[in-house]
């Protein structure tokens, strides 16, 4: 951090709020410009009716090309009892 940016200077941080305040802000305003983020009215109004398209769970398609590539040999965990021994 700059030394200027101190709590002695501004306590509780509020500078410090302010500065990633005005930061995000300006960042959506220049995706929404070239296009890449929709308008403030429009992601608003998705997230209240619903309409937020989910991104793909990335790890489920990990776990699936993991278990091909073991061919089920190792043991993937929760099917022993911390023993070694699997359980009945």
């Amino acid at each position: 951090m700059h030394p200027y940016m101190s709590k002695a200077r501004f306590p509780q941080n509020w500078a410090t709020a302010e500065l990633v305040k005005q930061y995000m802000r300006n960042y959506r305003r220049y995706e929404v410009r070239k296009g890449r983020m929709m308008p403030r009215h429009q992601r608003s109004a998705a997230i209240f009716s619903g309409h937020v398209s989910q991104l793909p769970n990335v790890d489920s398609e990990e776990e699936e090309k993991d278990g091909k590539e073991n061919d089920g040999d190792e043991n993937e965990g929760g099917d022993t009892n911390g023993s070694g021994e699997e359980d009945d």
